[in-house]
């Protein structure tokens, strides 16, 4: 039942678009072997216009997740939370962090 499931979460990925190769490298090659999530972000699936809006006509507040807390003036990052998250900064952004201890 669960294999079937797969299948046709697949074949809809598929009708919207996604490679068939990103779907492919998602399985494991032994049935037995444990899974694990993987490593990058999941496929991006093209959406015309038509399915945003369906998509969005089904939505609900419910369905998304809370909103954070904005962040007060106190919160700062560091140059290595920022390499952590994919971040490169910028040579101004750069040097403003060296001017301010290394905190942004």
């Amino acid at each position: 039942a669960a294999r079937a499931a797969v299948e046709r979460a697949e074949e809809r990925l598929w009708t919207l678009g996604v490679a068939p190769e990103a779907l492919a490298g998602a399985r494991t090659a032994d049935p037995g072997a444990p899974t694990t999530a993987p490593l990058g972000p999941a496929p991006a699936v093209p959406l015309d216009t038509e399915q945003r809006r369906w998509i969005a006509d089904r939505v609900t507040d419910a369905d998304l997740p809370p909103v954070p807390e904005a962040p007060d003036g106190a919160e700062t990052v560091t140059s290595a939370d920022l390499r952590v998250a994919g971040v490169t900064l910028s040579p101004g952004l750069h040097a403003e962090m060296a001017l301010l201890g290394d905190r942004l």
